[in-house]
């Protein structure tokens, strides 16, 4: 059942990404630039008092109520507000799947009810991005004039980013900025914007969808996976010891 629901929602959540990119074609059709269509459509995304649906008994509105309401908003056509609308119950579906099971602090996650939206870096995203130099280089003097460190140690920093291997977790990137200077660089609105020029952020909603609906999928199934297996294995007999049991089997 786990892994049908996920195919489930990775099918329904493609569909969605097509519909979210015909909304951009469209707004460029209509003379948008697309950096302006992708702000607009990510605006409406995470429009978070706009999402006070029935759905998760958080308001009044339907979510019919709530695609007109987007459509007037933000003029768009109902259809492409639908898209948004379908794109925005999706991911906090999955958020609260992730609530309901346990796999998350659920006051924080359904505190993001209608706003939360992975906001994602190339150089996380895609192996095969490299900033241009220019790029590196101002970035390499934002980190030596705005968090005074050395030269040497700027460009430690900007190599680990530039590996292969540094590109594979959000949280590498977050604590190797920590380091520079704990409890300031931690944060996305604490980057200086040479050093988001660097890590090359995605304002493509669509890709920024996607993201969201992959990451919050792997919490929720690959976390109900392991706990309908603990609950089997426990029933079975095969899994007899507490967790805490088990901790200290691997700590001894």
């Amino acid at each position: 059942n786990t892994l049908k629901l996920m195919f489930e929602n990775r099918a329904q959540a493609e569909q969605i990404a097509k519909r979210l990119e015909n909304v951009v074609d469209s707004l460029v059709a209509n003379n948008y630039e697309r950096k302006e269509a992708h702000k607009k459509i990510t605006a409406a995304l995470i429009d978070a008092p706009v999402f006070e649906t029935d759905v998760f008994k958080r308001g009044v509105l339907t979510p019919t109520e709530v695609a007109e309401t987007i459509a007037e908003k933000y003029s768009l056509s109902f259809t492409d507000a639908q898209a948004i609308v379908d794109a925005r119950n999706l991911v906090d579906h999955l958020s609260d799947l992730l609530a309901t099971h346990g796999l998350g602090n659920s006051a924080v996650v359904r505190t993001n009810f209608g706003a939360y939206l992975k906001r994602s870096w190339r150089i996380y995203e895609d192996p095969n991005y490299i900033p241009d130099k220019s790029v590196v280089a101002d970035a390499k003097r934002s980190l030596i004039e705005d968090y005074k460190l050395s030269e040497s140690k700027a460009q430690d920093i900007i190599d680990s980013f530039l590996t292969e291997k540094d590109r594979k977790t959000m949280s590498r990137i977050y604590k190797t900025l920590g380091r520079v200077r704990p409890g300031d660089l931690a944060t996305r609105k604490n980057l200086t914007p040479e050093m988001q020029k660097f890590l090359g952020p995605i304002d493509n909603p669509t890709e920024n969808f996607v993201n969201s609906v992959g990451k919050l999928s792997r919490l929720v199934f690959g976390g109900k996976f392991y706990n309908d297996f603990e609950t089997f294995a426990r029933r079975g007999g095969y899994l007899a010891d507490t967790k805490e049991e088990i901790i200290t089997d691997i700590l001894q």
